[in-house]
């Protein structure tokens, strides 16, 4: 996508970055008539990591004074950031429309198009869309659509005429969106259901959001030191707890329980992974606490299996043998650790 033209020549960013300014333009053209899946991809890109136009060519000191004032800069983020977040909206625009409309595919339909864009411009005119629907195996037989063909169509609007194509979308389509199917049904049991689910993801939200406030001090300084460290890990390790924050507090401001508490488990892992990299470097750790450490995580992994096991026919199914494993497993460890003292 070419720049605008303008008096002043344009900054012109590393290899591997995008500007702000380009990459909202990409986003636009490609899911402009997809707001659902627009959304998704505008908040995925908001929580990237922005970076000044002259990034690479500053000092550490700089750079890190540049984090505190961001405004009025010209700044970007890493290519692979961005096609990240245009793959978060490839998969809800797949979500959406494969669940909810008969015999269509996502997938086809946008492979289709990319065909037919020879040209590479984001768009098709009206000879390249009757092309790219003849290609379309699931629209053999379905007739003309009544819709006028524009002379740019955008991924969007071919994608809405190949739905029209096949009948058009329920007129609840987009209410059933938002809902898990207890809430959409209409029966007591249903409602009830519904109802139960409802509290319980209310009550994981709370539980959730006074665990990580609990953190939140925490957080705060360990971040401010994963920012200043030299060590390629720790930065990595830096954008990875910045995400999973910034997704317990999406979640906590949706009122949406489940993403809150998978995003809050994912950040103590995350930290947990990071901490047990640093002792395994260090080659610093008791028998003792290793002991309570590795009792701690068996029976949290050994309670999870057997949560999820219940009422699945997918699943492990452990048995007794489950409880067994781990009460062998905690005493060989105990047996193991003095052992060792004692030598």
């Amino acid at each position: 996508m070419a720049e605008e033209s303008q008096a002043a020549a344009p900054t012109k960013l590393p290899t591997g970055f995008v500007s702000q300014a380009r990459a909202s333009r990409l986003t636009d053209l490609i899911f402009q008539d997809l707001p659902k899946a627009l959304a998704v991809v505008k908040a995925e890109l908001e929580k990237c990591e922005q970076l000044p136009g002259d990034f690479g060519r500053t000092s550490t000191e700089s750079f890190q004074s540049w984090m505190f004032s961001v405004e009025g800069k010209e700044t970007g983020l890493e290519v692979d950031d961005m096609c990240r977040a245009l793959l978060e909206g490839w998969r809800v625009s797949a979500l959406l429309l494969d669940q909810h409309m008969a015999n269509f595919s996502w997938r086809e339909t946008v492979l289709s198009f990319v065909k037919a864009d020879t040209h590479m411009r984001g768009w098709l005119d009206p000879h390249e869309v009757q092309e790219a629907e003849r290609r379309v195996a699931f629209l053999s037989g379905t007739g003309s659509s009544d819709l006028p063909t524009s002379d740019q169509t955008s991924l969007g609007a071919f994608v809405f005429r190949a739905v029209n194509l096949l009948g058009g979308m329920d007129q609840k389509a987009d209410t059933d969106f938002r809902m898990t199917a207890p809430m959409a049904t209409t029966t007591t049991e249903g409602f009830r259901a519904a109802t139960k689910r409802q509290k319980t993801k209310e009550a994981c939200l709370q539980v959730s959001l006074a665990a990580f406030q609990s953190l939140e001090k925490s957080l705060g300084v360990y971040l401010a030191w994963l920012l200043h460290s030299e060590e390629p890990c720790d930065v990595s390790v830096y954008h990875g707890v910045k995400s999973r924050i910034y997704g317990v507090r999406r979640a906590a401001s949706n009122a949406d329980g489940w993403p809150c508490a998978h995003n809050l488990r994912c950040l103590l892992l995350l930290l947990l992974g990071h901490q047990f990299d640093m002792q395994c470097h260090r080659g610093e750790e008791s028998p003792e606490h290793l002991g309570w450490q590795l009792t701690s995580l068996l029976r949290v992994l050994r309670e999870s299996w057997r949560r999820g096991a219940e009422g699945t026919v997918d699943g492990p199914e452990f048995g007794e043998e489950l409880d067994k494993v781990g009460e062998e497993t905690t005493s060989q460890m105990a047996s193991s650790g003095d052992g060792m003292m004692q030598a």
